[in-house]
């Protein structure tokens, strides 16, 4: 069992859909086949087990940052289930060798409050038994993720231009 795993808590409320014999990836590495459970909180796979703490990855949609459907990949011929997950370099073991760093962040960097060098993104990918459980699960994912809005979005929204925020229309009465 690969050593990035944790022990997480197998969600038992809010529960929209579940899906045994899933096949998880983190990136290239295989973890192995297990359970995948969308729920409104978190969407989580775990080693198959019958008990409630198990050996897996659970995901906050806040972190989740994109998912789709991949059907046509030359590397990975299944169709699958990718969910692109932000984490925090300082939350990681040391793995210098992940293609998916940020970058530096002096580019990215602007008036905007993340500090994209303390940012990375990773690759989940599911492997579902059919192509309707994948259909299923991403919009399930959609729904779940739509629950969790993401902060910074309402911090842009509320900054454009017309939204009352860039002007003070009272000193021009």
């Amino acid at each position: 069992m690969p050593s990035i795993l944790n022990t997480i808590t197998y969600p038992s409320d809010y529960i929209r859909q579940q899906y045994s014999l899933v096949k998880a990836y983190l990136e290239d590495e295989y973890l192995g086949q297990g359970n995948l459970c969308v729920s409104e909180n978190q969407l989580v796979w775990a080693v198959t087990s019958n008990e409630t703490e198990r050996a897996g990855i659970s995901i906050d949609y806040p972190s989740l940052t994109m998912h789709g459907i991949v059907t046509h990949d030359p590397k990975y011929p299944e169709e699958h289930l990718v969910v692109v997950v932000q984490k925090a370099k300082e939350d990681e073991e040391d793995d210098e060798n992940s293609e998916n760093h940020q970058g530096d962040g002096d580019q990215q960097r602007s008036d905007s409050p993340v500090e994209y060098d303390s940012i990375r993104t990773v690759n989940y990918r599911f492997v579902m038994a059919t192509s309707e459980d994948l259909k299923i699960a991403y919009q399930t994912i959609a729904e779940c993720q739509a629950l969790h809005p993401d902060p910074l979005d309402d911090m842009v929204e509320d900054d454009e231009v017309g939204s009352g925020k860039c002007f003070n229309d009272s000193i021009y009465k």
